[in-house]
């Protein structure tokens, strides 16, 4: 068995330390990632599918024993290069600080597994928090938390329970089983009694949620009222990484709408949807950053950083760079990518 000074991945780290693990990419929503993908990943044999903000975004969870109850978790985030490779010096020196703090305990089979503070880590929002820690327990196969058992009984008394009872966690959960519990018929029948507060956490959390025609009628209703409460909830409970030409009709008619276009919307729908953007919404999608650039006045800042995160998804590389050279941009967007490329060459001379 290799020493740590040895360990020169985190894949190799984590077996080293005698633990079973589990990889979740969390870069834009929850997906769980087979071990030998995260170390082709690792070891820069592939690009990152998913990256968000120039960086890859992972949630390990990691255990000892076939049947341990205590599992560990990491959230880390490592840089990606222009290439879309995971940054591997990065990825060094992350290890060596792990390996400094937790050396011992490889040694002494004392396993705390605690990370110590770096510029590695990162701590989810509530709402992710709760979905990634509901993801995990579907994914090891291990039974929802206690407090879903509120939230069921909730949508069994078609919502007329005490609703302050019911946990962000228990609704995660209980969103990612509901044909588990067989209670989707229920919640698409008697949402409209809920109050705002349970539809806004439960629109949010069916975005790792199967879309079954009832959910997405469910949530394009919802979309469709306009109500703030609900509006960015329901848009992003609306993710699915498969392309779907019911959601690009509806990601199309967000973008038109004047009144639904703001720097939230935006970052939802390059964040949960970029798997729907085709040639044409990637055009108009960045058409509008521009326009609320302009707006906002944020001098051209705010479209130089929706071109960088599009740039950058291998499934929208293509497309997006095919903008520098289209006639069929607009003039907004012709002047957005000019002050873009002046900011770039400006930067490049100083």
């Amino acid at each position: 068995m290799s020493s740590p000074a040895e360990i020169n991945s985190i894949s190799e780290f984590l077996l080293h330390a005698g633990t079973n693990f589990q990889v979740f990419d969390m870069g834009r929503g929850i997906q769980a990632i087979p071990t030998q993908t995260f170390l082709n990943w690792e070891n820069a044999g592939e690009v990152i599918p998913r990256p968000r903000q120039q960086h890859a975004w992972f949630g390990i969870v990691f255990w000892q024993g076939e049947a341990s109850q205590h599992h560990y978790i990491w959230f880390i985030k490592l840089p990606v290069d222009e290439r879309g490779l995971l940054v591997s010096a990065a990825r060094h020196h992350f290890l060596q600080i792990v390996v400094e703090a937790l050396g011992e305990s490889l040694i002494s089979g004392d396993q705390k597994f605690e990370l110590p503070d770096n510029p590695y880590v990162f701590q989810p929002a509530q709402s992710l928090m709760a979905q990634f820690g509901a993801m995990c327990r579907k994914t090891l196969k291990l039974p929802a938390s206690k407090d879903s058992h509120k939230v069921v009984d909730f949508i069994r008394q078609k919502g007329s329970l005490d609703w302050q009872a019911l946990s962000v966690q228990g609704i995660a959960d209980t969103c990612l089983r509901l044909q588990e519990f067989n209670i989707e018929d229920l919640l698409c029948t008697h949402f409209d009694n809920y109050p705002k507060q349970v539809k806004q956490a439960i629109l949010t959390s069916l975005e790792n949620t199967p879309l079954t025609d009832a959910l997405f009628n469910m949530l394009e209703v919802e979309l469709n009222k306009h109500d703030e409460a609900t509006f960015y909830a329901a848009l992003q409970g609306l993710h699915t990484e498969l392309a779907s030409a019911r959601l690009q009709n509806i990601i199309s008619s967000v973008l038109t709408d004047d009144a639904a276009i703001d720097m939230d919307t935006l970052s939802i729908l390059a964040a949960r949807h970029y798997s729907q953007f085709t040639p044409d919404i990637t055009r108009e999608f960045l058409t509008k950053c521009a326009h609320v650039d302009q707006q906002k006045q944020y001098n051209g800042e705010l479209f130089a950083g929706f071109f960088a995160d599009l740039v950058q998804l291998p499934a929208l590389r293509a497309s997006v760079l095919a903008l520098l050279r289209s006639p069929e941009r607009s003039e907004v967007l012709s002047q957005a990518i000019g002050k873009l490329f002046n900011q770039t060459q400006g930067k490049a001379t100083q």
